[in-house]
């Protein structure tokens, strides 16, 4: 990945991508404990945006462990084993 592909992505087309990919977890699994939360969902917008976890635990005035354990839920329920996956999910969807 040579270049940096998250500048491609403004804050209208990450929160598209959070709907789609919610959308996406829902239809394939039914309504179900899938959906992601408001708290992951802002932190799936600031990753796809670039940021380490701790500059979204900056951004979110919490500690980069818990942006790591909301990253371990949103992962778990899209299926996913890390940024490189939800990017690439992010884009297909």
């Amino acid at each position: 990945m040579g270049r940096n592909m998250s500048a491609e992505f403004t804050m209208q087309s990450v929160t598209q991508l959070c709907d789609d990919l919610v959308i996406v977890s829902v239809r394939r699994d039914g309504p179900s404990e899938r959906e992601l939360s408001e708290a992951e969902r802002e932190v799936v917008q600031l990753i796809l945006r670039g940021l380490s976890n701790k500059a979204v635990a900056n951004v979110r005035n919490c500690s980069s462990n818990t942006v790591a354990n909301q990253l371990a839920s949103v992962y778990r329920k899209l299926s996913i084993s890390g940024r490189r996956e939800l990017l690439v999910k992010a884009t297909r969807s």
